[in-house]
C-alpha cells in the first residue's frame, strides 16, 4: 500500500507542477525546452498540444531529480529561448 500512495503523490505533484510552465510559458518556449531536455523530435512534437510539451518537460524534470549528483538539470538550467531542432 505504501507504493500505491507514493505514486499516488507523485502523480499529484506532477500535476500540479505542470501547472506552473502551463501558464508562464507559450507552446513554443515549452517545446524548446523540451528539446533542450532530451526530446527527441520523432512523431513531430512541434505538433503536439501545449499541454503534451509541457508534460514532456515535467516528465524530464522528475528523471532527472531522481538521478544522483551532477547529473541533475533543472527546467530552470535550460533557457527557454535556447535553439533547439527545426
Amino acid at each position: 500500500m505504501k507504493e500505491e500512495e507514493h505514486q499516488a503523490a507523485r502523480g499529484t505533484a506532477r500535476m500540479q507542477r505542470m501547472n506552473e510552465p502551463m501558464r508562464n510559458h507559450t507552446k513554443a518556449e515549452l517545446l524548446r525546452m523540451a528539446y533542450a531536455g532530451g526530446l527527441v523530435p520523432y512523431n513531430n512534437p512541434a505538433k503536439w498540444r501545449k499541454d503534451e510539451n509541457a508534460s514532456t518537460v515535467v516528465d524530464t524534470e522528475f528523471r532527472t531529480a531522481d538521478q544522483p549528483g551532477p547529473a541533475r538539470r533543472s527546467h530552470r538550467t535550460a533557457r527557454p529561448g535556447a535553439a533547439g531542432p527545426p
